[in-house]
């Protein structure tokens, strides 16, 4: 599992949240043990992702189902498919 298939999955754990009613922050990997703060109702939790590879079969391509990655200089540009 790469380090972008890893945020990718995080990304998504949180925007699931989201799409749910939780306020969820996704970290950038700084922070020991949390990958994301969720609060609701006045409660919040940590929550840490896993991600998982099968095989040559990974969870999400990144690049061929959700992005466009572009290196310009020394910027990359994402867009989303």
């Amino acid at each position: 599992v790469t380090q972008l298939s890893k945020q990718l999955s995080e990304h998504l754990v949180a925007a699931e949240l989201a799409r749910r009613g939780i306020v969820a922050t996704p970290f950038s990997g700084n922070v020991p043990d949390i990958d994301i703060l969720a609060f609701k109702s006045g409660k919040s939790i940590s929550v840490q992702v896993k991600s998982a590879k099968t095989g040559n079969i990974t969870v999400a391509n990144v690049e061929r189902d959700y992005l466009i990655l572009k290196q310009e200089g020394n910027f990359q540009r994402v867009i989303a498919k």
